[in-house]
Formats: C-alpha cells, sequence, structure tokens
C-alpha cells in the first residue's frame, strides 16, 4: 500500500470506532488528533496519504486508538510501510491453475469443505456444506454478498433454541475477518459489506467481543457443538482452515471436521447426497478479476 491508501484506510478505522462507542458514533478528526496529541492539521495530512514518514510512537498511538488486536497491528503496521500488495506473493499463480487445484480440494474432499476470502465471503462450497452454512443452494446464489456471517445474522436470534450456537458461529467467522481484513477494509467492496452489516445490532455486538485480545481467542472457536434446526440435531465438529497466499489476495480453505459419531456420519450422508457438487458464487477477491 502506498502513502495514498495508507491514509484511506486510517479514515475507514477513524468510521470503524463508531461500532465501540456507546454513542454509536466514530471519532471526528478532531478528536483523533486531540487523543494522538498532534495538530489537527498533521491529522488531516495522514488521512490524505500526505505524510510520508510516520513515526512509530504515532503508528502505536493510532493503533491503540482504532482498538486494534494483535493481530491487526502485524497487518497495520505493515500497510504502514507503503509496500504494494502485489509484493506479498513472490511471484503471480495463474489464477486458473490456481482454482482447479482448490476446485479438486472441495470436489474429493469427503468432509463438507469451502473456499473463502479475507472479507468471509465463500468462492467454493461443497454442496453438502451449504446446508451447514445455513442456506440451501439458490438461497446462497441469491445474496448480493455469499458471506458467511449472513447465515446468524438474518435468523432470528431470539430464538432461545438457536441463539448461543449462531452467535459463536457468528463470533467465530468476526474473528476469521476482523483478524484478516484490515489490509483491504479500504476497498470499497469491504466498506460496502460493513456498511450493509452495520443495520444488525448483533454484528457490533459481535464487533466489540473481538476487539480485544480475549475476544480474540482462536482456540476457544475451533470446536462448535450446534444445535442445527435443518437437521433437528446436534452437530459437533473442528473448523479448521489452512491459508493460501496468493498475489491477488489471501484466500482461506476451511474444513468442517466431526467430533463425534453422530456428526461422522451426517457428514458422510451428506457427501452421498450430493457428492462431489460444488457451489460457485459470484463472490469477487478483495482484488478481481470476477471468479467464475
Amino acid at each position: 500500500m502506498n502513502r495514498k491508501n495508507f491514509g484511506q484506510l486510517i479514515e475507514v478505522l477513524r468510521h470503524e470506532t463508531a461500532y465501540l462507542r456507546p454513542n454509536n458514533k466514530s471519532f471526528t478528526q478532531k478528536e483523533m488528533a486531540e487523543n494522538l496529541g498532534i495538530t489537527l492539521r498533521h491529522y488531516g495530512r495522514l488521512e490524505r496519504g500526505e505524510v510520508v514518514n510516520i513515526e512509530g510512537e504515532l503508528l502505536t498511538k493510532l493503533a491503540d486508538a482504532f482498538s486494534l488486536t494483535s493481530r491487526e497491528r502485524h497487518e497495520f503496521f505493515y500497510a504502514a510501510g507503503g509496500v504494494s500488495q502485489f509484493a506479498f506473493k513472490q511471484s503471480q499463480d495463474e489464477l486458473e491453475n490456481l482454482m482447479n487445484k482448490l476446485t479438486r480440494i472441495v470436489k474429493e474432499s469427503i468432509f463438507p469443505v469451502f473456499v473463502s476470502d479475507v472479507l468471509g465471503n465463500i468462492l467454493l462450497g461443497a454442496k453438502g456444506a451449504m446446508p451447514i452454512v445455513g442456506f440451501d443452494k439458490d438461497e446462497f446464489l441469491e445474496l448480493k454478498y455469499p458471506n458467511v456471517l449472513w447465515a446468524p445474522m438474518q435468523i432470528d436470534l431470539s430464538h432461545a433454541f438457536v441463539q448461543e450456537e449462531l452467535i459463536r458461529v457468528m463470533i467465530a467467522n468476526l474473528r476469521l475477518i476482523r483478524g484478516t481484513s484490515l489490509r483491504y477494509r479500504a476497498l470499497h467492496v469491504s466498506k460496502t459489506l460493513f456498511a450493509d452489516l452495520e443495520k444488525y445490532p448483533q454484528f457490533k455486538a459481535a464487533w466489540q467481543w473481538v476487539s480485544s485480545d480475549s475476544g480474540m481467542d482462536f482456540e476457544e472457536s475451533r470446536v462448535f457443538k450446534q444445535n442445527h434446526p435443518t437437521f433437528d440435531m446436534e452437530l459437533a465438529y473442528f473448523s479448521l482452515g489452512s491459508k493460501v497466499v496468493t498475489s491477488w489476495g489471501e484466500l482461506f480453505v476451511t474444513t468442517f471436521t466431526p467430533y463425534d459419531e453422530k456428526t461422522f456420519f451426517k457428514f458422510k450422508e451428506l457427501k452421498t447426497q450430493y457428492g462431489d457438487e460444488i457451489v460457485q458464487t459470484n463472490a469477487r477477491w478483495p482484488y478481481p478479476p470476477k471468479i467464475g
């Protein structure tokens, strides 16, 4: 990212402070300048990308003001270096070959698996994985953003039967997004996604929870015991992921691995029912081109 892009990122993170404040209003530029101990003019130049050399102490104060977690700070300080996103990978993967490899993984896995980007948008998924996420194929493809957050967001959480399990799923998804997406959050697609999520009060509550390092406990999020309303049974599974670093942005391959015998046989039943059918969405990577 160059200085202009970093300035845009600072502006986006300032607006995100609204998620953490009781009045739901983000810090103004004046309030930020006062918190950082700099002039309003200096802060304005930061957001416009006009400051070439930013001192480490000021970067740390910015990270504190934005309540960045430890994982986000790595991304933030990396972005402050002005390094191009395309330098993140040593050599560019050929898009078609990469997607063919990932498609084969999704098809051949005996357990439900899907591929998502840093914003939680699912690019590819085993068709049998869709009911676990909370959608059938047609519902999922109709979504403006086929994002793993939308299932728990759009379900009525006033029902105690599903509330605890779905909130845990939502928290886990937000942990992934908050821990990986910082360098991309100034992009239009990211800002639009977050603007839509702001409409859901449970999103802000969950965002506040994952804004501390204690709320970013990834170990806690690996095992789910979900009273699944579609299957009318408890699913118990590990959610295991691996990161694929590409010149277009990071991708994540997530596999649902059974935690008990009942879940194993349910996943086996889904594999038998759907075979190697996959769902390919119209989600975009943080950088184009469009997939599909």
